[in-house]
């Protein structure tokens, strides 16, 4: 950076969008990292597993009981074909990877096929098959922005939007708008919360008359708040419930067992906690395990009346 007559300048460097770290794999059971990925691991032990539940590619350099990936930058995991396969993803099947950690891990998440451009500006153009596969690969992430936004407008609704919103920002995307995953989510989300806040404005006076018959020439009498009653029963029963959940979780609970909690409670799965807190299997057993015992006892005011 320096200072002339026009101001301060930040001198750049260009980018080039073709080293990017990504590798492809094929039906064969054949992974085979891009220049990008194989200078960040070459010479370095490393092992490579699949998380199913986000259709990730995950590589890690550990020095015990790793391999040294051959000068090729080709490797053989044949046994990750039939969990994608299974998850209806295409082969062959590229993957873009981000850094977990600094330069020990990397996650791949699932990209378009990666293409070799004949004209200088291509058509953004993504085959129905492709669609599909992308929207397998990615259901993970449409099925946690529907159960965690929007929620005032009908689930089938929202997930119709949701998809249609996917499938528009995968074909908008670009490298300058940062990672694929997080675009695609940011992209869903707002379009979901968008539509709600149309639906809820559409809506807000679209109510049932509580007096009214509940059907047509009825002489018995019975109002719509007889048929009702019941649905608002269990809506005050599960609010009650939620009230309890959070002086249990405030109360009784230490930190780490409410964000545990929490992230379960929202859909998260075990394998994603894992990861996240860098935890073994047996930890969260455990968690979990002493989080009953105590919402036993609170629902038998037994941590109440001690407390």
């Amino acid at each position: 950076m320096i200072k002339s007559s026009y101001g301060t300048i930040e001198w750049c460097q260009p980018g080039n969008n073709l080293r990017r770290a990504t590798a492809t794999l094929f039906e064969d059971g054949s992974l085979r990292f891009g220049a990008e990925m194989c200078e960040r691991i070459r010479n370095r032990k490393i092992r490579i597993g699949l998380m199913s539940s986000e259709c990730a590619l995950v590589v890690e350099v550990i020095t015990e009981n790793g391999f040294k990936l051959s000068k090729n930058g080709e490797t053989k995991v044949s046994s990750m074909i039939h969990p994608l396969r299974r998850l209806g993803v295409e082969f062959p099947v590229s993957f873009l990877f981000d850094e977990e950690k600094k330069d020990t891990c990397w996650k791949g998440y699932i990209i378009p096929p990666l293409r070799k451009t004949v004209s200088k500006k291509p058509k953004k153009f993504i085959s129905s098959t492709e669609h599909q596969s992308m929207l397998n690969a990615y259901k993970w992430l449409i099925d946690r922005v529907v159960c965690n936004y929007a929620k005032s407008t009908h689930i089938d609704e929202r997930r119709a939007v949701a998809t249609e919103a996917f499938l528009e920002a995968l074909s908008e995307y670009a490298p300058i708008y940062g990672t694929l995953k997080e675009y695609l989510f940011e992209k869903t989300k707002g379009r979901l919360i968008e539509h709600n806040k149309q639906y809820t404005r559409i809506n807000q006076y679209n109510c049932i008359s509580l007096d009214a018959p509940s059907r047509n020439n009825n002489d018995s009498g019975e109002t719509n708040y007889n048929w009702l009653w019941a649905g608002f029963r269990d809506e005050i029963a599960a609010a009650e419930n939620r009230a309890d959940m959070e002086t249990f979780k405030k109360k009784h609970l230490n930190l780490r067992e409410r964000k545990i909690l929490e992230m379960l409670l929202t859909g998260f799965t075990v394998v994603e906690i894992l990861d996240k807190y860098n935890m073994e299997q047996q930890d969260i057993e455990s968690i979990c395990k002493s989080v009953g015992i105590k919402w036993n006892k609170f629902n038998n005011n037994e941590i109440n009346s001690a407390a």
